[in-house]
C-alpha cells in the first residue's frame, strides 16, 4: 500500500509497545533542514504532496533488494465524505493525485527495468 511520502528518524523504544511504536520509528514531514516533504495536499489529514516520493520507494527497492516482484495494491487519498455524487464525480483533485503517482511510477519501471 502506498498513499503518501515521509521522512523518517530513529526513535527511542516506547514505554508501551504498539503497533505504531513497534518500529522505533519517528515520521514526520520535515526534514532537518525544516522543509516540508511538498506542499499540504489534505489540510484535513495534515498530509502532504509529495508524488515523486513513489519513485523514491522504488529506486530504495531496486538498490537494496534487486528486482522483487512487487504490487501496489492500493494507492489513493482521502477526502471528506460528505459530498454529493455529482460533486464527487468531478474531483479534479483526485484525479491529479492518482495521474501524478501513475506517472512516477511508470517512470520507476522504465529507469529499472
Amino acid at each position: 500500500n502506498y498513499y503518501f511520502t515521509q521522512y523518517a528518524q530513529d526513535a527511542a523504544p516506547a514505554p508501551r509497545v504498539s503497533a505504531m511504536s513497534d518500529p522505533r520509528v519517528q515520521l514526520t514531514y520535515v526534514n532537518a533542514s525544516n522543509h516540508t516533504i511538498g506542499p499540504v495536499f489534505n489540510p484535513i489529514d495534515g498530509i502532504y504532496y509529495y508524488p515523486r516520493g513513489i519513485l523514491d520507494v522504488m529506486r530504495h527497492f531496486k538498490e537494496r533488494y534487486g528486482d522483487p516482484l512487487i504490487y501496489v495494491t492500493e494507492n489513493g487519498i482521502s477526502t471528506a465524505g460528505d459530498v454529493t455524487a455529482e460533486v464527487g464525480m468531478v474531483d479534479p483533485t483526485r484525479i491529479d493525485y492518482l495521474c501524478s503517482h501513475l506517472c512516477f511510477l511508470s517512470k520507476a519501471i522504465k529507469e529499472f527495468n
